[in-house]
């Protein structure tokens, strides 16, 4: 399991590129999705919104909770494997995840060929993605933890020296706490909250989440 890169652009606020070649042009719309389903619903308002377009290309990529892959293209009509695949090549080896790209072309009345079509899709989906915000999704393993009010301190103490957070909390005759800690952590955190607890504390794994942390602007897209 490892922490991949996703762009933060949302679909109503997509990262746009341009670019042309032999009349033709090419616009490239790249954003955040949470699954193949979202990818297909954005490729559809793309097409709602270019109606005289002759193709409109895609590719995405996503991972489930425990960072599988699942991948999705299409050429929309050119030859197979000079639109929808270099699209989806670039997410692959810019290591971008939970995104899809579009790409619409009007046509311009030139042919490009094979090879010039692989390119322009290529360029157009880069250019989207050289203007993308862009965030890290890390996995985070999600605990129940069931403490008494005493050793509230303590525990909230050992989830922040884990690089965990408090996602709930619920306060009755006991203290029941729902905390995500980074993946990486998880183990250390298990065996320090119960050292620190004295073994005294019912602690219970929920599963694996994924969250989005920003990134700095300079990070190297690759």
């Amino acid at each position: 399991m490892h922490d991949s890169l996703t762009v933060l652009n949302t679909p109503e606020a997509s990262a746009q590129g341009l670019f042309e070649e032999r009349r033709s042009r090419f616009i490239a719309n790249a954003c955040h999705v949470g699954g193949l389903g979202d990818a297909a619903d954005f490729v559809d308002r793309m097409r709602s919104l270019h109606p005289k377009a002759r193709h409109v290309a895609f590719a995405a990529l996503c991972f489930d909770a425990h960072g599988v892959p699942a991948e999705r293209m299409s050429d929309d009509g050119e030859p197979a494997g000079t639109a929808g695949k270099p699209i989806l090549e670039l997410l692959r080896n810019r290591c971008v995840g939970d995104c899809v790209i579009s790409v619409t072309r009007y046509f311009g009345g030139i042919l490009l060929g094979a090879g010039g079509l692989t390119r322009a899709y290529a360029n157009a989906a880069s250019a989207a993605l050289d203007c993308a915000d862009y965030g890290k999704t890390v996995p985070f393993e999600r605990f129940r933890i069931d403490i008494s009010y005493p050793q509230l301190d303590a525990c909230r103490h050992a989830i922040a020296l884990s690089a965990g957070k408090v996602v709930e909390a619920q306060y009755t005759q006991a203290v029941v706490l729902v905390a995500d800690v980074p993946a990486v952590n998880a183990s250390t955190f298990r065996r320090r909250i119960i050292d620190q607890l004295k073994g005294d504390v019912r602690i219970s794994e929920m599963g694996i989440q994924r969250s989005v942390v920003a990134v700095a602007k300079d990070f190297q897209r690759g």
